[in-house]
C-alpha cells in the first residue's frame, strides 16, 4: 500500500510541474501565440495580433492568465486547453478526446498483462526461494524498471519492425483492413509493439 500512495504521490508532483511548465514556458519564449500563428514569412497586422491576444488571453497580467489557465482546466467540463497551434482554430481538447480511445487500449492492455506477469512471476519465484529463476526474475524487473520505454520501444522497433520486418512500425489500422476481422487483427497486429514496450 506505501508504495502504491508513493506512487500516486509521484503522479500528483509530476501532473503539478507538467501543469506549470506548459503554462509558463511558452510565455518566456520570444513572441507569442500570434506571432506563432501567423503566415510563414509574413508579419501580421497590429489589428490581428491584438485580436488574437485578446483571444488567447495575452493581454491580461500574468497572474491573471495563471488564475484562468487553472480555471479553464479544473472549473470547466471539458476542460479548455486552449487551442491547438498546428490545427488552429480546433480545440485541444478535441484533438485529446478524439486520441484517448487508442491510448486507453494501450495503457489498459499493457496494465493488464503487466500484473499477470508480474503476479505469475513473484509466485514462481517465491516457491524456489534462493534458486536461479528468482535471481533471474530479480534482475530482469530490475533492468526493465530501470530501461526508459522509449528506449525498449526503439530496440523492439529495430528488432521486429525494421529487421525481421513481422510487425507494423507505425499507426494503429492497415488501409487494407476492410472486413470486421481483418479489423480487429491489424489492431491487435499494431498493438503489440507499444503494449509489450509499456508492459516491460
Amino acid at each position: 500500500m506505501n508504495y502504491l500512495w508513493r506512487r500516486i504521490i509521484i503522479y500528483i508532483v509530476v501532473f503539478i510541474c507538467i501543469l506549470n511548465l506548459d503554462f509558463f514556458l511558452p510565455r518566456l519564449v520570444p513572441g507569442n501565440a500570434a506571432m506563432v500563428l501567423r503566415p510563414s514569412g509574413a508579419r501580421p497586422p497590429a489589428e490581428e495580433v491584438k485580436a488574437l491576444e485578446a483571444l488567447f488571453g495575452l493581454n491580461k497580467p500574468l497572474s491573471v492568465q495563471y488564475y484562468l489557465y487553472l480555471k479553464n482546466i479544473f472549473a470547466t467540463w471539458p476542460p479548455w486547453l486552449g487551442v491547438s497551434n498546428e490545427y488552429f482554430p480546433t480545440p485541444v481538447t478535441s484533438l485529446f478526446f478524439a486520441r484517448i480511445g487508442w491510448s486507453l487500449v494501450l495503457m489498459l492492455g499493457s496494465l493488464a498483462l503487466a500484473l499477470v506477469l508480474a503476479y505469475a512471476m513473484a509466485l514462481y519465484s517465491s516457491s524456489r526461494r534462493g534458486g536461479k529463476s528468482e535471481l533471474g526474475f530479480l534482475y530482469t524487473a530490475i533492468v526493465f524498471e530501470a530501461s526508459p520505454v522509449y528506449w525498449v520501444a526503439l530496440v523492439l522497433l529495430w528488432i521486429f519492425a525494421v529487421d525481421l520486418k513481422v510487425l507494423p512500425a507505425f499507426g494503429n489500422i492497415s488501409l487494407n483492413a476492410t472486413t470486421s476481422v481483418g479489423y480487429v487483427v491489424s489492431v491487435f497486429e499494431h498493438a503489440i509493439l507499444p503494449v509489450l514496450a509499456l508492459t516491460l
